[in-house]
């Protein structure tokens, strides 16, 4: 099992898992981005949601494209898995956030965006962190 898919795809985990995670996600998400400023707490959960889902779908698109890299599951391999799908994610989520907030500066929408997928990726690192390399 790759825990990474899990903030971008969650392919390999029984679905009761998958909605758990996301729920958690989109609480912190939510969370963080009221606390940058970029929305208001109703807007800010829906639009943590809605982003996690084009994250999430854009992890099944990847995903065999994310499988061939470091396909020989070294150690590098599989961090080299994690940063693509950690960019991925940053990428799909900041650009949807910049067309769900048009009028916020987008320097704050970005490094909103970072900070809330670090601490969905360190949530993962937690709960799968012997799993992770």
């Amino acid at each position: 099992m790759e825990p990474f898919l899990l903030d971008a795809g969650g392919v390999f985990l029984v679905f009761p898992i998958l909605i758990l995670f996301l729920a958690i996600i989109v609480l912190i998400e939510g969370g963080i981005l009221m606390l940058f400023k970029v929305e208001s707490s109703g807007k800010a959960f829906l639009y943590s949601l809605v982003v996690n889902l084009a994250s999430l779908g854009a992890g099944y698109l990847t995903l065999p494209l994310v499988r061939g890299i470091g396909a020989d599951f070294t150690t590098s391999g599989s961090m080299l898995r994690w940063v693509v799908i950690f960019a991925i994610t940053v990428l799909v989520e900041g650009f949807l956030l910049i067309l769900l907030t048009k009028k916020k500066p987008k320097e704050r929408v970005w490094l909103a965006t970072l900070v809330m997928n670090l601490a969905s990726y360190a949530i993962l690192i937690i709960f799968f962190g012997r799993n992770i390399f």
